[in-house]
């Protein structure tokens, strides 16, 4: 992101309310003084789906992320939804309890996910991308001492372990093994 770097004066970039981890002035907005995470965070709904799910802001009640897992629109998990007992059947069957949350560490960065288009690419890419996203997004999660080995270093796709009954793995180590990153 270019432009000139504020003082931190904004209440967001303070707050670390939106997407970037520094105050800058938007370069997209012309003469307005509004930084880019205000811009960001108030039009982050006229743009949904623009935007990957933020580092920056807590888990709270299921957003766009978390609904469009929740219809499943990728062509790989079509099929994958009218199977008897497959994991994303399951899971498309139960209430959505959270909106997905990237972890901030260097695997997400070397991905280079910038953008939601980018994130819905690989969603597209794995069924089971696609299930662990779901299944974060409706699945029971787990206090700090329960965690499993990898969210507690903090190196998982998401920031929180969750797990869906009938699986073995959290969904963030299910994330990862649908890439081939986990053993």
């Amino acid at each position: 992101m270019t432009g000139a770097v504020q003082a931190g004066t904004c209440a967001r970039c303070l707050d670390h309310e939106g997407p970037f981890p520094f105050c800058v002035v938007n370069p997209h907005r012309g003469s307005c003084n509004q930084c880019a995470n205000c811009w960001w965070v108030a039009g982050h709904r006229k743009r949904a789906g623009r935007s990957t799910p933020s580092p920056r802001r807590p888990e709270g009640s299921p957003e766009y992320w978390a609904h469009r897992a929740g219809n499943a629109p990728w062509g790989r998990c079509h099929n994958a939804a009218k199977s008897k007992n497959s994991l994303l059947e399951r899971t498309m069957a139960m209430p959505l309890l959270r909106e997905p949350k990237l972890q901030l560490n260097s695997k997400n960065n070397k991905r280079k996910i910038v953008d939601g288009q980018s994130f819905n690419s690989q969603l597209g890419q794995s069924l089971h991308a696609a299930e662990a996203l779901l299944a974060h997004s409706v699945g029971e999660k787990l206090p700090a001492e329960g965690a499993c080995l990898s969210c507690q270093k903090r190196d998982g796709k998401f920031v929180s372990c969750v797990k869906v009954p009938g699986k073995d793995h959290c969904q963030s180590c299910f994330f990862e093994s649908s890439l081939g990153t986990r053993n």
